[in-house]
């Protein structure tokens, strides 16, 4: 797998293929003339990507720049081919943020592989085993992933999971 390859060549000292998988990050841009994100709130904004990519599939991230302190962007797995990429957005601020046409929304990563796994889940019966599977958690956050679904069991409908395997 070429995600495995890239860590053994990272462990190894060999930077340079790091360097060539992150040379692949694409920057999403404000699709609109201008955008109003309200104060302490949450929304879906259309990004459009800064130059033609050589792959489909992302997963988002927010950029590291100081225009958008205080908004975080939801990892999503998203389709790149789309006309306009929907991307959420959180503005924690006390007051609205402004971001204006061709503002860096977000940076997206190739996704390598998408391993669908459907598994339903609905209530606190099929939570633990559910968490249990999730390998990528430690037992603090899975603690805290547990409080928060059964605090919103009510707003949980079945879903399918899917984990997309970033390069």
């Amino acid at each position: 797998r070429p995600g495995e390859e890239r860590d053994k060549d990272r462990r190894r000292g060999n930077s340079s293929v790091f360097s060539q998988w992150t040379a692949f990050k694409v920057m999403l841009r404000l699709a609109k003339k201008k955008t109003i994100i309200p104060k302490r709130s949450e929304c879906l904004i259309q990004g459009v990507p800064e130059v033609p990519v050589q792959f489909r599939y992302a997963v988002t991230d927010f950029p590291s720049q100081a225009s958008q302190k205080g908004v975080l962007v939801a990892a999503t797995l998203v389709d790149l081919e789309m006309e306009a990429i929907p991307v959420r957005v959180l503005n924690l601020n006390n007051k609205p943020k402004i971001l204006d046409k061709g503002d860096v929304i977000a940076t997206c990563e190739p996704v390598v592989d998408i391993i669908a796994r459907p598994q339903e889940f609905s209530g606190a019966q099929h939570l633990p085993s559910t968490l249990e599977k999730f390998q990528i958690l430690n037992e603090e956050q899975r603690t805290a992933v547990r409080k928060l679904l059964n605090e919103f069991q009510t707003f949980v409908r079945p879903v399918t999971l899917m984990f997309a395997v970033a390069i």
